[in-house]
């Protein structure tokens, strides 16, 4: 696992530091955000973690009372797998 979570990284797109984690669990330390934006493209944060291990990154993020955005930046199904409604 790997922790980020130094005070000093400069503040960045929270969706993009997520992306810079495929197949991987993230957690990032939301610090500013639009609540009137539903897709989250104006929250930026810092890395507080990730691994491909959820445990770890769930006990990474234990100490922090912000808000955290918690993701598997992985594909949600398999390829090959299709989900009907």
């Amino acid at each position: 696992m790997i922790y980020g979570g130094e005070r000093k990284m400069e503040l960045r797109r929270v969706n993009d530091i997520i992306a810079d984690y495929p197949g991987e669990w993230v957690a990032v330390e939301v610090l500013e955000y639009d609540s009137r934006d539903p897709n989250g493209d104006k929250d930026y944060g810092r890395l507080v973690a990730h691994s491909v291990d959820r445990d770890d990154v769930r006990d990474a993020m234990s100490g922090y009372t912000s808000l955290i955005a918690f993701e598997y930046s992985g594909p949600q199904i398999e390829p090959g797998y299709v989900i009907t409604l």
